[in-house]
């Protein structure tokens, strides 16, 4: 006699097996999100390379002055020692860890965000934090997010002026306007969150016990908001990190000769950051392409010219990174150091679901 399909009595699955089933066959959201911003990445893409020549974006970058890129290129070190020093800054309240050695690990992550997936290079800084320096991964993980929380700010330091500095079109202007209006609401609301959070606050309406957990875990790592010197040091890191990448898009503008106002890299950088907000591709080849190139159209630079500037700016970023942080790779090795001091947290591990797809300065 043939078995029976159905379950057995008292089976975990029950009679209703078939949906667990069905839902573990099911994509899930975060996967759907980020193919749907491949194919749309891969469509503006088309658009692009319709409308430029060949020819024209091949002489422009012959014709780019090596010297100035090279420039742009130690800029774009100093950018990352900002981010670094920012890093230490916030996570300084609950660990002290060189300039230097920060610096590394971030060149590191860096390199490895360029050929991993999706936030690689996140996960690998906060692995090497904890191996080699005994962090929790509570408060590193907090310090990520507020990261994410001081590029939401600098983006709208530099993006807020744009349209009184800029002649706009009205669509642009006010689309600007109201980007900054909601990107300051919603930066209100993270930093009220995690003053609730660090006053033993219940959250209200967490709907279930891992999103309770994670962000209990995470209240620790977001002392930083609740500290004016940490938030300041914070600040004016993620001042110079925006300045510095501001003058990185105008040396390799004027390296390829395109007339373009200073205010124009504020633009270009707002639409880079906004097309690499969701993780797509390694080292987001073909996103960031496309939104300079949407950015300098708005400024009047022809498409030929601007898919120029998008390539050579993406390859000024990602080469000397890449191969700095090649020197790196023995961090991760078995015997990279001592393990992680006790940080008290029985379940202190941090999953691919618990760091959320933000908006991200480029490199």
């Amino acid at each position: 006699m043939l078995p029976s399909s159905d379950p057995p009595t008292g089976s975990p699955c029950g009679p209703l097996s078939a949906r667990p089933l069905a839902s573990a066959w099911l994509p899930r959201p975060q996967t759907l999100l980020r193919a749907a911003v491949v194919v749309v990445v891969l469509a503006l893409s088309a658009m692009v390379l319709r409308k430029v020549d060949g020819h024209t974006v091949l002489a422009a970058l012959r014709g780019a002055r090596l010297d100035l890129i090279l420039l742009a290129a130690l800029i774009n070190f100093f950018h990352l020692y900002c981010r670094a020093q920012r890093w230490r800054a916030l996570i300084s309240p609950v660990a002290k860890v060189g300039r230097l050695r920060l610096f590394h690990y971030m060149v590191v992550g860096s390199a490895a965000s360029i050929v991993l997936p999706a936030q690689a290079g996140e996960f690998l800084r906060l692995y090497v934090l904890r191996r080699r320096d005994g962090v929790p991964l509570s408060a590193s993980v907090g310090a990520i997010m507020l990261e994410k929380l001081f590029d939401v700010i600098q983006l709208l330091l530099v993006t807020a002026p744009l349209p009184y500095l800029l002649p706009l079109p009205g669509w642009v202007a006010s689309t600007i306007k109201l980007m900054v209006f909601g990107g300051g609401l919603g930066l209100l609301a993270a930093v009220a969150l995690a003053v609730h959070l660090g006053d033993g606050a219940p959250v209200i309406g967490a709907g279930g016990s891992r999103v309770m957990g994670l962000l209990r875990r995470l209240a620790a790592g977001l002392q930083g908001v609740r500290r004016p010197g940490t938030f300041a040091a914070a600040f004016a890191w993620s001042v110079g990190a925006v300045v510095t990448d501001c003058f990185e898009v105008a040396l390799v503008l004027k390296a390829l000769g395109i007339a373009a106002p200073f205010a124009g890299t504020a633009l270009v950088l707002l639409t880079i950051n906004l097309s690499i907000a969701v993780p797509s591709t390694p080292g987001h080849v073909g996103a960031l392409e496309a939104g300079a190139v949407a950015g300098l159209s708005v400024l009047g630079v022809p498409a030929s010219a601007a898919l120029a500037f998008a390539l050579l700016y993406h390859v000024m970023q990602l080469v000397p990174v890449l191969l700095a942080g090649l020197s790196g790779l023995h961090l991760f090795s078995a015997s990279a150091g001592p393990g992680p001091a006790d940080s008290g947290d029985k379940d202190d591990r941090v999953k691919p679901g618990d760091l959320a797809p933000v908006t991200e300065a480029s490199t």
